[in-house]
């Protein structure tokens, strides 16, 4: 019986994933509730306005797709295996392929309203 190799890369995508959303998401979250307070920011980023001319940055898109598509994965992988702990041995297999393929499609949506405003 060979080894599944695959099973390696998609364990990179949940460290990954988890790694991004780990270092990231405190930054952003301190960022936009404290960041004015600590003067990190110089304006509020609540109002539209602000927001809008935030997000139209081009770093901050690619900041924004990797935040999101981090998440997806991590949330992809880990929930595969909740349902093989549940029991679900038996089609796990095609049930974690379907949420890769569910967490591609939404990074990839979020790319193209990121990047091109669709």
């Amino acid at each position: 019986m060979e080894p599944d190799t695959s099973t390696a890369v998609f364990w990179q995508f949940f460290a990954l994933g988890g790694f991004i959303v780990a270092l990231l998401l405190p930054v952003h979250i301190i960022l936009f509730h404290a960041g004015v307070d600590l003067g990190l920011l110089e304006e509020d980023l609540s109002t539209f306005d602000a927001m809008l001319a935030w997000v139209t940055d081009p770093l901050v898109k690619v900041y924004l797709i990797v935040l999101v598509g981090g998440a997806l994965f991590h949330g992809a992988h880990r929930f595969k295996y909740v349902l093989f702990d549940l029991g679900m041995r038996r089609s796990y297999r095609k049930v974690g392929a379907f949420l890769y393929v569910i967490a591609g499609l939404a990074t990839a949506l979020t790319a193209l309203v990121a990047l091109f405003g669709v």
